[in-house]
């Protein structure tokens, strides 16, 4: 994640960092001063990329994001490490911050190197609201890490009952697998999850009634279309 207070100063980009310093420090004024002479508002640091959007996101500066993406940043401008200012956001579990960069058309569905999208991110830190935000917006539910475990799957190790009805409400899949091929069910069962297999239960009982009734349906349309 971007921390400032860690970069090193590099003389040949003074001015680039001037600028990302001040839109990391909330200097809204001087960012515009910047804008006006000329700055690039994607510009990236040269260390580890992040933009002026990514500061402000991971600060949860309301002021700032909202003005640099009302004059052309883009939300989806990923640092060294791939991680967007959604990533920031969602880490920080920022709700505000997420709202506006999906209004903004912030894409749900990035990855950062290590294969994680912010759904991914929002389980695995169980930030529930973060997880119902970014599936409203559209987030792909089967998308999965770099080890394989899918949003499912890290319900189910989280042992969240409440996400995992969501998920499968979402058309998550349940035979996606992992690295080891164990799938969310496996994970449950071997963490002890009852809550959540429970809900799986549940969900595959209504699967398959919907199932037979579909059949039973058809049946009768068939038995009352059959000439006689």
């Amino acid at each position: 994640m971007a921390n400032r207070n860690k970069k090193l100063r590099n003389p040949q980009n003074y001015e680039v960092e001037a600028f990302i310093d001040a839109a990391a420090m909330g200097q809204l004024e001087a960012v515009k001063g910047f804008i006006a002479r000329g700055m690039d508002i994607n510009t990236r640091c040269p260390l580890e990329g992040d933009t002026a959007l990514n500061y402000a996101a991971s600060g949860g500066d309301m002021k700032m994001l909202r003005w640099l993406l009302e004059n052309g940043a883009d939300p989806d401008l990923a640092n060294d490490a791939e991680e967007t200012a959604l990533h920031y956001a969602t880490f920080n579990g920022s709700l505000d911050v997420m709202a506006v960069l999906l209004t903004h058309k912030a894409d749900p569905d990035l990855r950062n190197k290590d294969g994680m999208t912010p759904l991914v991110w929002a389980l695995r830190r169980s930030e529930d609201e973060a997880v119902r935000l970014l599936l409203q917006a559209g987030a792909d539910p089967n998308l999965a890490d770099k080890d394989g475990n899918t949003p499912l799957i890290w319900a189910a190790k989280r042992g969240n009952a409440e996400m995992t009805e969501l998920l499968l409400a979402k058309n998550a899949k349940l035979d996606l697998t992992d690295r080891t091929g164990q799938t969310a069910v496996d994970v449950a069962r071997k963490s002890g999850q009852a809550a959540v297999l429970k809900v799986i239960e549940n969900f595959r009982e209504k699967q398959r009634t919907h199932k037979l009734h579909d059949q039973q349906g058809r049946l009768r349309d068939y038995l009352r279309n059959r000439k006689p």
